[in-house]
């Protein structure tokens, strides 16, 4: 995978070329809305789909493109202010990488936890049945009430589309609206994604 500094400079040469213009607000901002894209971006190159967890890799490994880190709640709040502009910075990111060239993709699907397990019916910003759920993960032996995130990503392990649905739900559910837009590649997955009509 191309290192950070690259990925940073990259994001930032494209933000400019793109004409994005920071609104103007009262006071002054510690983090530019460029820094945080740059953040984000970074984020979902490396896979992090836990903000906390792409935090605690940031303070763990100092690096000169993030000399300072936001709080987890600023980077939440304003990750998803610029959610528009990162989504336009990602796909341009992806081209000029040239992940679109590999023929090969690998799709898995991991759970995401969004409460505890015993507050699940207590949490009022995350009962809508429909799209969030109780699901078990192997892994830990255990429920979780959240949803399930399915991941497509290339060889050199960047992630090239995602999927979010209900953790209820099988893993198989997520892949046609995951593959949608993919044509003419190898995809690799595990037995989960088997079976004559998925075939």
């Amino acid at each position: 995978m191309p290192n950070l500094t690259k990925i940073v400079n990259l994001v930032r040469e494209i933000y400019k070329q793109s004409g994005f213009k920071e609104p103007r607000r009262p006071g002054k901002r510690e983090f530019s809305d460029l820094y945080v894209c740059q953040m984000v971006v970074v984020q979902n190159l490396k896979g992090y789909s836990n903000e906390s967890e792409f935090l605690r890799f940031l303070k763990n490994h100092p690096c000169k493109a993030f000399p300072k880190l936001p709080t987890q709640s600023r980077y939440n709040h304003r990750s998803k202010e610029l959610e528009p502009v990162i989504e336009r910075l990602t796909a341009t990111v992806l081209k000029k990488l040239k992940t679109h060239k590999s023929k090969i993709r690998i799709i898995d699907a991991t759970g995401v936890p969004v409460t505890k397990f015993y507050r699940r019916w207590k949490t009022k910003a995350f009962n809508d049945n429909k799209f969030f759920g109780v699901g078990y993960c192997h892994d830990k032996k255990e429920r979780y009430y959240g949803v399930k995130l399915t991941l497509i990503v290339n060889i050199e392990g960047i992630p090239v589309t995602y999927h979010l649905m209900s953790a209820r739900r099988h893993d198989v559910k997520a892949l046609q609206p995951a593959v949608k837009d993919l044509q003419g590649i190898w995809l690799i997955g595990d037995k989960g994604y088997a079976g004559k009509k998925i075939h």
